[in-house]
This record gives C-alpha cells, sequence and structure tokens, in this order.
C-alpha cells in the first residue's frame, strides 16, 4: 500500500502534541493489574477478615463485662493471626502483580501509524485521536475507527460477537477495536481511543493475567462454603443449648469463638493463592505466561498435543533454496518477476520476504492481488509492466500440480524428481491467463489456466530443541500430533531432521480427511500421527473429533489459520512471536518461542495442583477433628480441650508451617489423581487416630497414672499438637521421596521445640510470654512418658496406614515404590510391635 502514503499524510506532530495535551490518547485508565491501594482493600477487607473482626468483637464484649483477661489475650491473638495472614498476602500479591507487569506481552504492543507522510512505530497507547493506523494481516483493531483504504480486508470479530466469520469491509466502514485482521491490509483513522473504545471495558480481562476461577479453585471455594455452613450450625447449636440451660458463661463463649476462628478455612483459600500465584511466577521464569489461571487445573489432564510444523518445529527463517525455470522461460526473468511478486504482496510472510533478494523491475506497477488464504494455499498479484500486464500466482507445488491441468506436469515431476527437491518447502510460480472479464477474484482465479513460469525451493531448519520436546512428551505419556498446512513430503522431511520416523498409515492430508465419514474422522483423528496440507477448517475439525472422543487436547500455533484450532482446543498455547491474534486468545505463551520447556511447564503446574491438595488435606482433617471434639461433648462426658489460643497453637504447628514448607519443597510433579477422594481418604485415616489418641490419653491420664483433670488435659493437648505435626508427612513423603529427609527433619524440629518449651522452666520473658500466651503449662517427666506411650505408637501407626493407602494409589496409577518407602515401613511395623510389647 506505498501508493496510498501520497494521499495519506497522517497528522504532524503540532496535531499530535495538541491532542496529548487535551487527553485525546488511546492511555488506558483502567489497567489489568491491581494498583498497591486495590491489593490492599482486596486482602484486609476479605470475608475472612470480617468474620475473625466479628469474633473479636464476641470476645472483648464478654472482655469489658467480665475483664477476664483471657478474652482480651484471645483478641490479640486472632488480631495478630489476621493482620500476619493480610500482610503476607498483600507481599505477594504486589510481587505477583510486579513481575507479571514486567513481563506483560501485550503492554509494549506496537502499531504502525502515517504521520508527516511517515511511517512511525508506537506503542498502541500513544495512538491518538484522528492517528491513521496501518493494518496488517493477524494484526488488532486496537481503537475504534473508519476505514481509509482497504485491500481486501476482511475482518474477525469473534472476540466480540461470538460469531467465528469473516466479515469483508470496505472503506467507510467502522473497525472495532479487540477484532483481527485476517486478510488483506488497510489504513483506518482513528475515531474513539481510551475508555470510548468499543472494548476498553472488556479487552482488559483478556490479556496477560486473568484472575478467573479455576476448577480447583472452585473445589477449594466449597469447601470454605461447607466449613461455613457447619460452623454456622455448630455455633447456632451451642448458643441454644447453653442459653436454653442457663449455662452460657465465659467457656461457652471461648469455646464458640475457637470454633468460628477454627473451622474457618482461612489458610486453606490463602496458601491456595499463595500457592497459585508462586506458581504462576515460577512458570513465566521458566519462560510462559499464563494469561487463564485455569489453564494451570488443565495441565495434569492433556493427553493429546497437536502441533503446526512451520514456526513451531521449525525456526520460521526461510531461504531460497533452488529456483528452476521451465523450458523456454529465462531465469533472469522469472527471478525479476519474483522480486517484482515480493516488492507488491500485502502480507509479508516470512515465504514472500525470503523472494526479497531478488530485484524487481523498476518500471513494474501493481495492479491488483489476492493475498495468501490458506483455503487457497497460494496468493496472487497482478503487476503492469510496460505494456504487459500479468498475474502472477505462488502457491503450493503439490496443490497447484492437483488443481490445473496442463502438459508441463510431466517436466514438473521431472524436475522435481532429477534436482531431489523432496523434503524442501516447494512453490510453483506460475503466469494466470484469466478467463473473463471479471478482474482478478478468487473464483476466476481458481477457473482460470495457469502457465508455469518456475519451481521454487525454499528451506527452512528445524528448531534445535525439537527433538528434545517430543521426547519430554513422550515421557509423559502425551500423544503428539502434527496439524500442518504444508506438503507431506516437506513435514516428513522436517521430522526425519529431529528424529521422528513417521510410518505411511500414520499420515493423512487434509482432502483424504475432508472426505472421510464423522466416524472415519474420529478413528483417522485419534490413530493418525501426521495432518497434512490442512485448512484452517480442517484443524479445527481434527480438535473437535479429539475432543468427543474424550481426548483433553492442547494446540500450539502461532498464525491466523492456528486460530479456530486454538480457540476450540481445551488448552491454547501460542508462541511469543506469533501473530497478535494467536496470542491474544491462548491461554498460555511461550516466550523465545521454546516449546520444548512446555513439559517442564506441565509438570510445575502439577506441582502447584499437588501442593494445593496436600495442604487441603492438613487444613480439612484438622477441621474435622475440631468439628468431632466440638460435637463429643453433647453426647459424651468428655472434655472440649480448645480454646482460641491453644487451637491457634495446633494450627501453627501442624498447619500452618506445615503448609508453608510444603509449598516451598514440594517437588512432586506426578499427574494428580482425583482431589476430593484423596481429600476423603486422607481424612477417614488420620482423623480417627488423633482423636482416638488423644482422647486414650485423657482416660490413662486419669483412669491408670491417677493425675489430675488438668494434667490430663495437658497431656491430651500435647497429643494433639505432636500428632497433627507429625500428620503432615502422610500427606507428603510417599508422594515426594526427593524431600522425605527434609520433611523428616522439618517435622522433628516442630515436635522438638514444643517439647522444649513445654519442659523447661527459665525465667526468660520471651519464653515465658509464648507459654502465658498459648496457654502452655509446664508438663513434667511422668506426664511426657504418657504421651510418649501414645504418640511414638500413633505416628508408627499412621505412616502404616497413610503407606496402606499409598500402596492403592500406587496400584492404580501403576507406578512403581521408592524404596526408601520399604524401609520406612519395616521400621514402622517394627516400632509399633517393640511398643505393643
Amino acid at each position: 500500500m506505498a501508493d496510498l502514503l501520497k494521499s495519506f499524510k497522517g497528522l504532524t506532530q503540532q496535531e499530535v502534541d495538541w491532542r496529548i495535551k487535551q487527553g485525546l490518547t488511546n492511555k488506558p485508565k483502567h489497567q489489568h493489574i491491581k494498583s498497591n491501594v486495590e491489593i490492599f482493600i482486596s486482602n484486609a477487607f476479605n470475608v475472612f477478615n470480617i468474620i475473625n473482626l466479628t469474633v473479636i468483637t464476641f470476645l472483648l464484649y464478654f472482655y469489658f463485662d467480665s475483664q477476664d483477661m483471657r478474652l482480651l489475650l484471645d483478641s490479640v491473638g486472632i488480631i495478630t493471626v489476621t493482620i500476619a495472614n493480610t500482610l503476607i498476602a498483600i507481599v505477594q500479591e504486589t510481587k505477583a502483580s510486579r513481575t507479571l507487569e514486567k513481563m506483560d506481552l501485550l503492554k509494549n504492543q506496537e502499531v504502525t501509524v502515517l504521520r508527516d507522510g511517515k511511517k512511525l512505530q508506537i506503542n498502541k497507547h500513544a495512538i491518538v485521536k484522528n492517528d491513521v493506523i496501518l493494518l496488517g494481516k493477524g494484526d488488532q483493531v486496537v481503537v475504534d475507527g473508519k476505514v481509509l483504504d482497504a485491500r481486501l480486508l476482511e475482518i474477525d470479530e469473534s472476540l466480540l460477537t461470538g460469531e467465528s466469520h469473516a466479515i469483508t469491509k470496505k472503506p467507510g466502514d467502522t473497525l472495532l477495536s479487540g477484532s483481527f485482521c485476517l486478510y488483506g491490509s488497510a489504513y483506518y483513522q482513528a475515531e474513539k481511543v481510551g475508555q470510548e473504545s468499543y472494548a476498553s471495558n472488556i479487552l482488559h480481562h483478556a490479556k496477560k493475567y486473568k484472575f478467573t476461577i479455576s476448577p480447583l479453585q472452585k473445589k477449594i471455594n466449597f469447601l470454605f462454603v461447607l466449613s461455613f455452613a457447619i460452623t454456622i450450625l455448630l455455633v447456632t447449636y451451642e448458643f441454644i443449648s447453653s442459653f436454653s440451660a442457663n449455662s452460657f458463661d465465659l467457656e461457652e463463649a471461648r469455646k464458640i469463638s475457637t470454633i468460628a476462628t477454627s473451622l474457618i478455612p482461612e489458610g486453606l483459600v490463602f496458601f491456595s493463592s499463595i500457592t497459585f500465584t508462586i506458581g504462576i511466577i515460577r512458570i513465566a521464569k521458566i519462560g510462559a505466561i499464563i494469561q487463564k489461571i485455569n489453564a494451570i487445573d488443565l495441565f495434569p489432564t492433556i493427553n493429546v498435543v497437536c502441533l503446526d510444523k512451520t514456526g513451531t518445529l521449525t525456526q520460521n527463517k526461510i531461504s531460497v533454496f533452488k529456483v528452476l525455470p521451465f523450458q523456454g522461460v529465462q531465469k533472469n526473468d522469472v527471478l525479476a518477476h519474483l522480486g517484482a511478486f515480493s516488492k507488491f504482496s500485502t502480507e509479508q510472510n516470512p515465504t514472500v520476504q525470503a523472494l526479497s533478494v531478488f530485484e524487481a523491475n523498476r518500471n513494474a506497477e501493481k495492479v491488483n492481488e489476492i493475498p495468501f488464504r490458506s483455503e487457497l494455499k497460494m496468493s496472487a498479484v497482478q503487476i503492469k509492466s510496460g505494456k504487459t500486464n500479468e498475474v502472477y500466482v505462488l502457491g503450493g507445488y503439490d496443490v497447484l500440480l492437483n488443481r490445473y491441468e496442463g502438459a508441463w506436469h510431466q517436466e514438473a515431476q521431472s524436475t522435481f524428481q532429477t534436482e531431489h527437491l523432496t523434503g524442501n518447502r516447494n512453490l510453483l510460480f506460475a503466469k494466470v491467463r484469466l478467463e473473463n472479464a471479471d478482474g482478478l477474484t478468487a473464483e476466476n482465479l481458481a477457473s482460470s489456466q495457469i502457465e508455469p513460469l518456475a519451481i521454487v525451493s525454499l528451506r527452512d531448519e528445524p528448531r534445535h530443541d525439537a527433538k528434545e520436546a517430543l521426547e519430554l512428551f513422550n515421557q509423559n505419556n502425551i500423544a503428539t500430533k502434527i496439524i500442518s498446512g504444508d506438503a507431506t513430503d516437506s513435514v516428513l522431511s522436517t521430522l526425519k531432521d529431529i528424529g521422528w520416523h513417521v510410518s505411511d498409515e500414520e499420515v493423512i492430508t487434509g482432502e483424504a480427511f475432508s472426505k472421510l465419514s464423522i466416524p472415519e474422522k474420529e478413528h483417522a483423528a485419534q490413530n493418525k500421527s501426521v495432518f497434512t496440507r490442512l485448512s484452517p477448517e480442517n484443524k479445527l475439525e481434527i480438535i473437535k473429533c479429539l475432543k468427543r472422543l474424550g481426548n483433553e487436547t492442547a494446540v500450539i500455533g502461532d498464525g491466523v489459520n492456528d486460530l479456530l484450532a486454538l480457540k476450540e482446543s481445551n488448552l491454547g498455547i501460542a508462541m511469543e512471536e506469533g501473530s497478535i491474534i494467536s496470542k491474544e486468545v491462548s491461554d498460555i505463551v511461550l516466550l523465545k518461542n521454546r516449546f520444548n520447556i512446555l513439559p517442564n511447564i506441565f509438570n510445575e503446574g502439577n506441582k502447584i495442583i499437588n501442593t494445593v491438595s496436600y495442604v487441603s488435606n492438613l487444613f480439612l482433617s484438622k477441621n474435622v477433628l475440631v468439628i468431632v471434639l466440638s460435637m463429643l461433648p453433647w453426647f459424651l462426658n468428655v472434655v472440649y480441650p480448645l480454646t482460641p489460643r491453644k487451637g491457634a497453637l495446633i494450627s501453627m504447628l501442624g498447619i500452618g508451617l506445615p503448609a508453608y514448607f510444603i509449598a516451598l519443597k514440594n517437588a512432586n510433579d506426578r499427574i494428580p489423581t482425583s482431589f476430593f477422594r484423596q481429600l476423603l481418604w486422607f481424612i477417614v485415616v488420620s482423623t480417627p487416630i488423633i482423636l482416638g489418641l488423644a482422647y486414650l490419653s485423657s482416660y490413662l491420664a486419669t483412669g491408670v497414672f491417677d493425675l489430675s483433670q488438668i494434667q490430663a488435659l495437658n497431656i491430651m493437648m500435647a497429643v494433639l499438637v505432636i500428632l497433627t505435626a507429625s500428620n503432615f508427612l502422610c500427606t507428603v513423603i510417599y508422594d515426594d521421596p526427593e524431600n522425605i529427609k527434609p520433611y523428616i527433619g522439618f517435622a522433628v524440629l516442630i515436635v522438638g521445640i514444643y517439647v522444649l518449651v513445654s519442659s523447661v522452666k527459665i525465667d526468660f520473658f520471651i519464653l515465658t510470654a509464648i507459654t502465658a500466651f498459648y496457654e502452655m503449662p509446664f508438663i513434667s517427666l511422668t506426664e511426657w512418658a504418657v504421651v510418649a506411650l501414645l504418640c511414638i505408637p500413633g505416628i508408627a501407626f499412621l505412616l502404616t496406614l497413610h503407606y496402606v493407602r499409598h500402596l492403592f494409589k500406587e496400584k492404580r496409577s501403576k507406578r512403581p515404590l521408592h524404596p526408601l518407602f520399604e524401609k520406612l515401613i519395616r521400621f514402622s511395623f517394627l516400632r509399633t510391635a517393640t511398643n505393643s510389647g
């Protein structure tokens, strides 16, 4: 569209400066990255803090009424935990937001504008009202505007309307921001910028970091709602029963506060959010941007990866290998025509750019054009040079060979074989004899005859990391399928270069695929590995077939022809150097086009989900423990051992600190199993043992060792703390043998600190303050003997039962057990037998 530069000058710099002063720019007022104030408000005024504030108010009311210092300290304890959690959440989200803001790919999206009659590359936010903007294939319409001039312009508005079909636009038509150029090119003038544009309030939700609710987060939210409902029921029952019995006192108030603060899984939601945030940052450092957080949940489910050849398996750095003219055609003339074809092609794709090495005739002028279209597999340019006015086409060699009849077939095939062109990207360059006077149209082109000029053979080097990536997919039991628009021999040659040898039975062309019935297409989609000469619609249909058969699909693409498949797949993955539209609709963008990191990204996602699963095990088993401890006094003559601060102690030592350590150390990247099934089995195994041993310790203390009720309560609390602190081993060590020693060491450290603090009488201010605050009395050797009598075999029994649970899980997944576990289980059985004896 170089000729249009004469008629379109664009704004002058003085006009641009005036519009900037008037605020008529495309700078957005609302960013998708939260500000510091927004982060503070969202974390400080959440539902958990509101619940905690209610409990604090409840306790302070009774404190001012009774002046009982225990209630004040209970309030201080809840306030301390609330402030600590809030500060940690603010720091982590601020760090995540700033990191992701720096890595925002679309933030620096550049567009071409005309100013002072010259083309300039500027940031899209630097556009001002009335700017003249150049739009090319694959470009996003960044502001609303009017088409000034167009060349075969077709626009996709599916991101705005949901309808995936091309809309032809002509001069005078309106373009909406958020739409994309599928074909052709245009100049359009910005009319509505910034907040006035059509997509200003919706596009920021489709950028780099999308805080949409993932399936795993929905499960966490369900657990929160369930816990909240149970809390309401228990608190209501406690109120009604105590008031009806005229027995409501300060201890009852403390019990109600303990139930409210212990059962609401604030820590579970908190740790889940932190784990997702940290994981997304880690994935970004590996080399990818997660655009939709729910993409992480899809990682473990993906069993088929479909990828294009050009730009994915290859470097998309195309060079001319050979130009082979047909008999009677002068090579110099062909090279000049190729140079003109490249010069006048609106869409400067890598193939056209490779032809720019040839110099065009100086007196050549462009008359008309049909840009490259995937369904045609060719492009055409009408060129006037002196008295001649010819239409030239450039298309896939095999496609044009099958589409057009002629005596030239034999010469073309002979040249192809003699020059050993198999495996290259081969094109046919020809003149077209139009059959009617309608001019250059796609329909006229298809019905005309061609006069071949030359075979143009191109080469594109495969990526150095392609072989590694395919091997990693295979190791992770992920099937790999090639869905390419290139010729079969070119695709197979590239696969051979990277070490993937494919049999003829595994290959099918787009033409053959289109002729199959629906059941046959599904069979081909499932069993074929290489699909060639595909149209965008073919790619879409293959993905639909795979999904109907129960597959979870990922598509890796970089161009407009991959758009339909990217949108249809379960997980769309775009390359950084791909078209803007492919990056916009994808779930993940691979930085530096390194798709060999994808298996590592999948593994990192698995770690995130496994970590959340482990933390859920800890929190929910504690919740069930609190529920049963709260309800048993209703039916049995047993004590309720918890207070708000004692409950906080159990949460800190048995849940909070282990959860942090798991998030830091977890290296289990296996595909996660059923979330709720594993959670249920963990609770069923752990909770009865911890609960039973806690009440058994109280019975032994008073009934066997003749200790006081206060001593029995101290022993019971010690058993609860030690067993819950050790319980976290059961959720991770069998799945993460790499860190078995650090996990055991951390558990020993927690229990050791608790035992040490509870066993010494040292007049040290900090130690005294801690024991007083958490209501940790001195425990004598006799009391510790009772604790050890139950905790040592109890821990061994917990590990043994969870080992058996792990065996069943391993049997289902058919994975071998780590040798360290055999030693651990033999040790557990030995200790159990010794203590029982």
